[in-house]
């Protein structure tokens, strides 16, 4: 090391302290290091005597001259007992360093952080692996067992000192054994489908309230244990019976609990486990028989309340609630599981009298949620309604309350375990319970997602909290379930086969579209287009197939039309189109974009194959009055992608100044050029979003994230027209689905972190 460091010399009787030059006495601190027990060989205990307080924490190494110190060091000082005091403080430390057996022969140095020098101490005299020799010096040293344990109990749970591994609980329990002092007996012991602990007996010193255990198993665990007490007459005045439970025990086999420790004032007593009675509290006959005690017990409010719960009724595996005593009712209208992500489940709850305490989500594996801290609550006039008259509920009903509705999405990771059944449990004041299976929906999840939405009331002053909590999170893990788009029928094909072609033009056809021929004549007078096939989408309810199929024949046109189911938007349409293309280059082409001029494929072509890393490239889009549609998406660093950014929108097109290509964080969706092989690596547009607001920049974004850049053509113009085919509001249940889709697209592309893998 390469502070100065103060010598710790072993003391001497016959031997006068050391003189420096000038004759002073040395003011070196002397210690004895009497004894240590190895743990392994990379952390001991050490027992010793210091004439000065030893550090509570230090960093630690050998004094060799070559090693630093990369080890730990915790310590734990008492004074001595009056008549055993000759100036030097006893003390028990945890060293944890590497090859620890050298501190036999080598000395240690610590390095105390904000210390002035270093402290050296002596080698150890003598290494034991047998705990008993340690547990022996300290007791001769008067050590205050209790605390000591205490110290070791919290340092050797610590990573740098082995933590929770078998030697440390071995070792804490043969120290346990040694210092505990028994005071009483359990006599009962239980345990539930829930897991937990029950335990009854008796205890002499044992007293009502929460405190922390240690239960002796097959290992060694600290718990905090609710307890109870309750009146004997076959024990002294100075004991009563006890009854406790710790409900994050884990105890697997009831035969394996062997004792339970705690502390008492300046020692630790124990109550051993002597022919235990076994009870299992999913038992009518156990759960009656202490159900008989409650009255009879005494301790804390919140105690005798965790008791009340060990012997609440269990779920009887089917429903309670037609047949519950009390003005308390409850429905599930959807219960969905969402594998890897959680639960969701909505129904209604109609409690006018106010006695319910719990609500709860739970299953047969165990598994736990409290669902009224978290669920949202919604209007239910119809449940209102339909209790009007109802002897029991009415009475209690206030006209003006209707917010019986609720929805909650609860999070879960773990997989389904086999033949595990969820339910509803509800709990009263009184701790009265009924209880209600519930059942996942397995229906289309497109179907789920409509019905879902069409429940939220845009009104609602809670839909930002409901939308975050609840409806997004649910909604987007929906995705995984939904399925690609499907057609009713095979692929049409028009015109002369095109034999492998090199470019897929893929354009959806609006139901109620009808200039298509403008469309297809703008193709066929480009000789960019002859040798391209053409995949049109149409919903089956819209334009005839024949007479698109005849007019693209006209034109000369080649390729498929592709039957589309109804209500599919322009990019389900698009992605749709994209598993029927042939082509290495894929056109997403609108039908209201239209050429000023033929060659301009060529050109984006060209542009394409030019880019170092070849994403999407688009053309500057015009409205019929020269004015800017789509001139790129600004690139700003740092800066949050938006959906209506696009640059110089509604402008005069002399605004335009630039000619080279230029980077752009997005693509016109209108209009882009794509490789098909891009696009099938990306999956193609989001199922994930709701309704088609955002899929074209979520694409670009995606496209940027995976290493790829957007680039807009300057001098490259097309027109893109209005297009009034389309209706102008959507349906109910889009509008809440388009402020879903906006909190997905945040959490994807807004966060730092996001926005930062878009700059990479």
């Amino acid at each position: 090391m390469t502070e100065e460091t103060l010598v710790c010399e072993q003391p001497s009787d016959d031997v006068p302290p050391a003189a420096d030059a000038a004759g002073a006495p040395s003011n070196a601190t002397a210690a004895e290091l009497t004894l240590g027990f190895a743990l392994d060989t990379g952390c001991m205990l050490v027992f010793g005597h210091m004439a000065a307080p030893p550090p509570a924490a230090a960093k630690a190494g050998f004094a060799d001259g070559g090693s630093s110190a990369a080890g730990s060091w915790r310590s734990f000082a008492w004074a001595p007992p009056a008549e055993r005091q000759q100036g030097m403080t006893p003390f028990i430390a945890a060293l944890a360093i590497e090859q620890v057996f050298r501190a036999q022969a080598l000395p240690i140095e610590l390095a105390v952080e904000d210390a002035g020098a270093n402290i050296a101490l002596p080698p150890v005299k003598r290494i034991e692996i047998d705990s008993g020799a340690l547990v022996e010096q300290l007791a001769r040293a008067g050590a205050p067992m209790a605390r000591i344990f205490d110290f070791l109990k919290e340092t050797l749970s610590a990573p740098a000192f082995g933590g929770s591994s078998p030697r440390n609980h071995r070792f804490l329990l043969t120290v346990l054994a040694g210092i505990s002092r028994q005071d009483g007996f359990i006599e009962i012991l239980g345990v539930s489908e829930y897991g937990g602990l029950l335990v009854q007996g008796w205890s002499a010193h044992l007293r009502a309230g929460t405190i922390e255990v240690e239960i002796v198993t097959d290992r060694f665990e600290v718990q905090n244990l609710a307890v109870a007490t309750f009146e004997r007459a076959d024990l002294l005045n100075t004991a009563k019976g006890i009854i406790g439970y710790s409900k994050d025990a884990s105890v697997g086999t009831l035969a394996t609990v062997r004792a339970i420790h705690f502390r008492s004032g300046d020692e630790y007593l124990r109550l051993d486990v002597v022919n235990a009675q076994a009870i299992y509290l999913d038992n009518a006959a156990s759960v009656a028989q202490l159900k008989d005690m409650l009255p009879k017990l005494e301790g804390p409010p919140p105690v005798l309340q965790a008791l009340k719960r060990v012997v609440r009724p269990r779920f009887p595996g089917h429903e309670t609630v037609s047949t519950f005593a009390e003005p308390v009712r409850i429905a599930c209208d959807v219960a969905l599981h969402l594998d890897g992500h959680g639960i969701f489940v909505s129904g209604w709850l109609l409690d006018p009298g106010q006695r319910m305490w719990l609500a709860l989500l739970k299953s047969t594996a165990n598994f736990y949620a409290r669902l009224h801290p978290i669920w949202a609550r919604l209007p239910r006039p119809d449940v209102s309604q339909g209790f009007e008259a109802d002897p029991q509920m009415a009475p209690l009903m206030a006209s003006t309350d209707h917010r019986h509705g609720f929805l909650a999405f609860v999070p879960r990771t773990t997989p389904m375990a086999a033949n595990e059944k969820f339910y509803l449990e509800l709990v009263t004041k009184d701790e009265a319970c009924a209880f209600l299976p519930i059942t996942f929906a397995e229906d289309e999840p497109s179907l789920i997602v409509r019905s879902l939405l069409a429940g939220v009331s845009l009104d609602d002053p809670n839909l930002e909290r409901i939308i975050s909590q609840h409806l997004g999170p649910t909604v987007s893990a929906l995705a995984d379930r939904r399925a690609a788009p499907e057609t009713p029928c095979a692929p049409i094909g028009f015109g002369h086969s095109r034999p492998q072609p090199q470019l897929s033009v893929i354009m959806p056809v609006p139901a109620a579209y009808r200039d298509i021929d403008v469309n297809f004549a703008c193709l066929a007078t480009d000789p960019d287009f002859r040798a391209a096939e053409l995949i049109l989408l149409a919903a089956a309810s819209g334009i005839s197939a024949a007479a698109l199929k005849a007019q693209a024949a006209f034109y000369g046109l080649s390729g498929k039309l592709v039957i589309a189911a109804d209500g599919m938007d322009t990019f389900e349409a698009m992605d749709l189109g994209a598993r029927y293309a042939e082509g290495e280059l894929l056109l997403f082409l609108s039908a209201a974009v239209f050429p000023r001029a033929p060659g301009w494929l060529s050109r984006l072509t060209a542009e394409l194959a030019r880019m170092a890393c070849p994403g999407l490239v688009s053309p500057t889009l015009m409205y019929e009055d020269e004015s800017i549609r789509f001139a790129g998406q600004p690139l700003d660093a740092g800066a949050a992608p938006l959906a209506s950014s696009a640059r110089l929108a509604g402008y005069p097109a002399d605004w335009l100044s630039e000619r080279a290509p230029v980077a752009v964080a997005a693509a016109a969706p209108e209009c882009c050029l794509v490789r098909r092989s891009l696009f099938q690596e990306l999956n193609g547009f989001s199922r994930a979003l709701v309704g088609p607001a955002l899929k074209g920049l979520d694409f670009s974004l995606k496209v940027r994230g995976h290493g790829r850049a957007c680039t807009w053509v300057p001098d490259i113009r097309l027109y893109a027209l209005d297009d009034d085919s389309e209706p102008g509001e959507p349906d109910y249940w889009l509008r809440v689905g388009q402020m879903v889709d906006r909190w997905a697209f945040e959490r994807q592309w807004c966060a730092p972190a996001a926005i930062g893998s878009l700059l990479d």
